[in-house]
């Protein structure tokens, strides 16, 4: 059986990386446009970067173990040399390594340079022959000078080195020049000297030359940065054009912060040169952060800003230009996530903000929230805030940097060329929440503080919280701070070990959890540990966020991946776990995740849920966030995809609906997501999303009280006993819910640790593999057990693994399901039969191991209905109190979806659908999803006679049984009254 899954993050190390490096290449892709989606402001004749010396904006090329294998030395520190600060470059190439040395400058612009300078010293004993572009310097041992380097991209590359020999560079004084917009001039640029904030100002432009074929801009800058940005019309063009001068008569928004600002004239995107006017800001005044605050409302947990109810459909961009974020804005977007650094930002895609004691620089800030409401002044904002630190403060610090350890031995870890802090680090926490409360009272200040509704606290891989290194397969955190924290943990919770177990030990494979060895204890109390860690970290700098804004702001994080990362080698290395953690405390308003990866597909077994237990989270009083990646035609590189070859504009629409109904049902705010300005560059796919932003809008009017009966439960425990290479909880988690849900009723994920939290209306409870379930969560499935009048399906192992003690009891299985199970501790077949033949069950699993195994592996010790390839039983079952029935299954009978669809009936669950469809319901909005590879029309069933109306195409009907026709793959969201 082939199965499709994506097993890491898109926004992984060097997908950022790539997206740095091809910055502006545009789509190769159809598309209907023909304006330009990295249409962004200009860059000053010459611009010196701030805090080079600082390495804020200098990294070097390629990742960080690419660099440990070719290199025995190549690092970056600020040193003092003289009297001035100097980037000081260090290398040391090994013998028979191919790999280049290359320094590279965060690029700013759409807008190309034409040259850059740089003082340069040799600090060696070899001379380093230097290149960029189309030019070469060579520089003698002892030499300084500055070098002029005629390039287009923003590299410097050490040409010609020699093995095993160290070289030694100083580098300062930085300056990129651009050039300016080509035939034209700027004779004069007047206006008022004071202009008021929100009223009207005039100016009046004089100018010699043409103005070119692209759009004119007039630029209001706050030091170097954009705060406004005027484009000029057609007519006002053509003044300019014809008689070489003009008048220009805006009103001057509200947001702009009073001040001294710089007007100058843009053509495409270069500035031009000539004179710039000079104007002081009057009028505008610091504003309140808005009340926001989460209450029940309509069944879901709900925003309220200010009182009112308020829910968004937004948008993300780690590339943060004009062109996508108006692109956007005329379609309706009413809040943007606005990437920010609180020090530096980890990928590098917003500028740094702190450059040590009490120098900051929020100016990038400003031009983005300014940005954002010009393409619609009654937007909202989410600040995305990056928790990282500049390099001169882990050169202060080595300490707090978190390490990995490899063949070669400890290195410190690096994402994208930052630092990664090690979150057991108190002086890097003290410091970073610092800079966090610098950049809020920075907010406090600023007359768009009423805007920003949230900030976002995201940290480690890929802002995620996934732990450090484990995008890329390796172990962390080995940091001398970190196995200290460890060691006191182990102490506190009974553990005798007193350093972080070494790789080989926690990447044991052939088997799906921990032995029950002492090795395998150590490699789960480790895992445990970290996603405690990460958890208690989050929790820190929440708290910090609701302290520093007087609780008036909303925090939300991406994090607790309990689906998403079940199945793949992140379920035992990212710390991604402690969501209980995370639900129980109460500073923490929203959980963000993505559209999961698995079934992203428009028919067979496509599927569209979330990331988390979403269920759990709104039980707990907070609110889903989705963050709608989908991939489509539009996309660049691995990205690429069509689902549908045959018309993949229109199913990527389908697609995008689907996900928009999964929100609506559920009550979630939303954005879309892009690396790239062009993944949404499509005329057709805007006009698509403004209908989706009015449908949601009005989202919080309906009662979306859920109504499904079924539970589908997970351990977050359970993921400190996975061990990387088991495929397991793939099939537990992912395709058992995708196959219980393509019965055509509707099911919520849970935490097992919520059992004694299942409202009366569930009928059917599913628990996934949970073999390191709390002693208080068996207890209470126990309870659950005990009650009967439902149906209790549990699969695998449950409870085998004492989480306190990390030892195992084969007979806790048998105790909890009064079933006489056995767990033998050997490699087994996984595959799994009914009576009649036929197969309910298959998968490889372990790496290392025999195909299709499982170890442990659970069996019954008598008779039954599931049998696994080699005769014994792998399911059995046993009538419970009030009418309820318990299942319990070695493996997950996903295969045969009739099969699971009859359990659900026999328990009394209402399916809406047929099989092969996917119902996500509420009792006022149910969202149908036809995964037929055909069109189709189905019947659906309702609990009682009803009118519908599809929000998406207004087709209606009313009774019991509705027949409705379905496209291939297409989703229906139908508004529900009662008859």
């Amino acid at each position: 059986m082939k199965t499709d899954m994506i097993t890491f993050s898109f926004r992984s190390l060097w997908t950022v990386a790539l997206m740095m490096a091809t910055l502006y290449i545009l789509p190769a892709h159809a598309t209907d446009r023909t304006d330009d989606p990295y249409d962004s402001y200009s860059m000053p004749r010459v611009y010196k970067p701030a805090g080079f010396t600082s390495l804020s904006t200098v990294f070097i090329d390629n990742d960080v173990i690419t660099r440990n294998n070719a290199f025995h030395l190549n690092e970056l520190r600020e040193v003092k040399r003289g009297k001035h600060k100097w980037v000081n470059w260090q290398f040391n190439r090994k013998a028979g390594s191919t790999a280049g040395a290359t320094l590279r400058f965060k690029y700013e612009t759409r807008v190309k340079p034409e040259k850059y300078t740089l003082i340069v010293f040799n600090g060696g004993k070899t001379d380093i022959t230097l290149a960029a572009g189309t030019s070469r310097e060579v520089l003698r041992s002892g030499e300084e000078k500055q070098i002029t380097m005629l390039s287009t991209e923003l590299w410097l590359q050490a040409a010609d080195i020699s093995d095993d020999k160290t070289y030694d560079l100083y580098c300062r004084e930085l300056q990129i020049y651009y050039p300016y917009a080509a035939g034209l001039k700027t004779l004069s640029i007047t206006s008022p000297p004071h202009a008021e904030a929100g009223k009207e100002i005039r100016f009046h432009i004089k100018t010699e030359g043409s103005t070119g074929a692209g759009p004119l801009d007039i630029e209001v800058r706050h030091s170097r940065w954009v705060i406004w940005r005027i484009r000029l019309t057609a007519e006002e063009k053509t003044a300019l054009e014809n008689n070489g001068n003009g008048e220009v008569v805006r009103k001057m928004p509200w947001y702009l912060a009073s001040g001294d600002v710089t007007v100058g004239l843009v053509a495409n995107g270069y500035r031009v040169e000539g004179k710039e006017a000079a104007i002081k800001i009057t009028g505008s005044k610091a504003t309140a952060l808005p009340k926001m605050e989460r209450r029940n409302y309509n069944g879901r947990p709900t925003f309220f800003k200010n009182g009112t109810p308020y829910n968004w459909s937004g948008y993300a961009t780690y590339n943060f230009v004009p062109g996508s974020v108006n692109e956007f804005g005329r379609s309706g977007a009413n809040l943007f996530y606005i990437p920010v650094a609180a020090g530096r930002h980890i990928h590098q895609v917003a500028s740094p903000t702190w450059y040590g004691g009490n120098d900051y620089d929020f100016g990038e800030l400003e031009q983005r929230v300014c940005m954002a409401l010009s393409a619609n002044p009654d937007a909202n904002i989410v600040l995305r805030v990056s928790l990282c630190l500049p390099p001169f403060w882990f050169d202060e610090h080595p300490d707090a940097r978190a390490t990995v350890r490899t063949k070669n031995g400890d290195i410190v870890w690096e994402e994208t060329g930052t630092i990664g802090p090690s979150l057991a680090s108190t002086a890097w926490r003290q410091q970073q929440a610092e800079v966090l409360r610098e950049l809020i009272r920075y907010v406090k200040r600023q007359p768009w503080a009423e805007r920003v509704v949230s900030f976002f606290p995201s940290g480690e891989v890929t802002e995620e919280w996934f732990a450090w290194a484990c995008n890329d397969n390796q172990f962390a955190d080995y940091s001398n701070v970190n196995e200290n924290a460890f060691a006191q943990w182990c102490r506190k919770n009974g553990y005798g070990f007193t350093r972080i177990p070494d790789p080989a030990i926690r990447a044991q494979g052939g088997r799906d959890v921990f032995p029950d060895t002492e090795e395998g204890r150590w490699a789960a109390a480790y895992d445990s540990y970290y996603s405690l860690l990460t958890a208690e970290t989050i929790n820190y700098f929440s708290h910090v966020i609701k302290e520093e804004t007087q609780q008036r702001s909303l925090v939300g994080i991406l994090y607790g991946y309990v689906i998403q990362c079940a199945g793949e080698a992140r379920q035992s290395t990212s710390g991604n776990f402690a969501l209980r953690e995370i639900l129980d405390n109460p500073d923490i308003d929203y959980i963000t995740g993505i559209p999961l990866h698995t079934f992203r597909k428009l028919t067979g077994n496509g599927y569209d849920t979330y990331t988390s237990a979403t269920a759990s989270i709104q039980a707990a009083g907070k609110l889903y966030n989705n963050e709608d990646d989908l991939f489509s035609w539009l996309h660049n590189d691995s990205w690429y995809t069509e689902y549908d070859h045959n018309d993949p504009r229109g199913a990527a629409i389908s697609m995008h609906r689907r996900v928009l109904a999964n929100d609506a049902v559920h009550g979630a705010s939303r954005q879309w997501f892009s690396l790239y300005p062009t993944w949404h560059y499509d005329k057709a796919l805007q006009e698509e999303f403004a209908r989706q932003i009015r449908l949601h809008a009005g989202n919080t009017g309906f009662d979306r009280t859920p109504t499904e009966q079924v539970a589908f439960m997970v351990d977050d425990n359970s993921f400190g006993s996975f061990t990387a290479t088991s495929k397991y909880p793939l099939y537990s988690h992912h395709f058992m819910m995708s196959a219980l849900a393509r019965t055509g009723a509707p099911l919520g994920v849970w935490l097992l640790s919520d059992a004694n939290k299942l409202p009366d209306r569930i009928k059917v409870v599913v628990v996934a593999f949970s073999p390191a379930a709390k002693k208080e969560d068996i207890a209470k499935l126990k309870t659950l057990i005990s009650k009967g009048n439902r149906t209790i399906i549990l699969i695998g192992a449950t409870g085998l693994i004492d989480p306190v003690t990390g030892k195992w009891n084969t007979s806790a299985t048998a105790q909890l399901t009064g079933l006489p199970v056995k767990i033998e501790d050997v490699a087994g077949s996984a595959e799994a039969f009914l009576p009649n033949g036929e197969m309910l069950c298959s998968f490889p699993v372990a790496a290392g191991a025999p195909a299709e195994v499982i170890r442990p592996r659970g069996y019954v010790n008598g008779e039954g209905w599931l049998k696994y390839k080699d005769g014994k039983t792998a399911g059995a079952e046993r009538a419970l109190a009030n009418g309820g029935k318990l299942i319990w299954c070695g493996v997950p009978p996903y295969l045969d979806v009739p099969f699971l669809r009859k359990w659900l009936q026999e328990a009394g669950v209402h399916c809406y659908g047929p099989v092969n469809s996917f119902v996500h319901a509420s009792k006022e909005l149910v969202a149908i999803t036809s995964t037929a590879e055909q069109d189709s029309t189905i019947t659906i069933t309702w609990p009682g006679k009803v009118k519908v109306q599809d929000l998406f195409d207004n087709w209606e009907g009313s009774g019991t049984n509705i027949a409705c026709p379905f496209k291939a793959g297409q989703t229906r969201l139908f508004k529900v009254a009662a008859l």
